[in-house]
């Protein structure tokens, strides 16, 4: 599916986020889970996207993710993420050979994202890179995004943020940006 360059990035970050969590010292660590819905829009050219003509065209997205973060909100104030998630980014009708065709760009997509928090941990940005998987090839991704988490309990909180990627494709980027919301779990403190 990735190729190695892809494979060795991910295991280096993955060892790198052990690490950061192992190290004697830093058994304060936390490590939260997340899942999240996603609904948002898609930047794009179709006809350039696609390299021939294109109608009937439907850029909303929605899909949902989970991430396991790693570090501590106040603490240092930088998180490790690792995002894994599904999206429909498009859909659209085009002509091969006189007979109208559909396509709808399904993906699966994955991430590995720092999260830094400011203003006393009321918010955060986040950036990152990672790959979209689409039904024929991965394109390489550049992910940022901010946003903010209310706490509903000693271990759930709810976080709320606006992302945005740009996937960089064969013959053009897409760039879907969505908001997000959902349930983060904190699995120790």
């Amino acid at each position: 599916m990735w190729g190695p360059a892809v494979h060795r990035t991910l295991l280096s970050l993955i060892a790198l986020a052990v690490v950061t969590i192992t190290v004697p010292g830093r058994s304060d660590a936390q490590i939260r889970v997340e899942a999240n819905g996603n609904l948002g829009y898609t930047i794009v050219n179709p006809v350039d996207w696609l390299g021939q003509g294109a109608f009937d065209t439907e850029r909303l997205v929605h899909g949902g993710d989970v991430a396991v973060v790693f570090g501590r909100r106040y603490g240092r104030g930088l998180q490790l993420a690792l995002d894994f998630g599904y999206q429909h980014l498009l859909s659209y009708k085009f002509i091969q050979q006189g007979v109208p065709q559909a396509y709808s760009a399904d993906v699966y997509r994955a991430a590995m994202t720092t999260r830094f928090w400011f203003n006393e941990g009321l918010w955060f940005g986040e950036a990152g890179f990672g790959a979209f998987r689409f039904d024929d090839r991965t394109d390489p991704s550049i992910t940022a995004g901010f946003g903010t988490a209310f706490e509903i309990g000693e271990r759930l909180s709810i976080p709320v943020r606006a992302r945005g990627a740009v996937v960089f494709g064969g013959t053009s980027e897409i760039g879907p940006v969505w908001l997000s919301t959902g349930l983060s779990y904190r699995l120790r403190s």
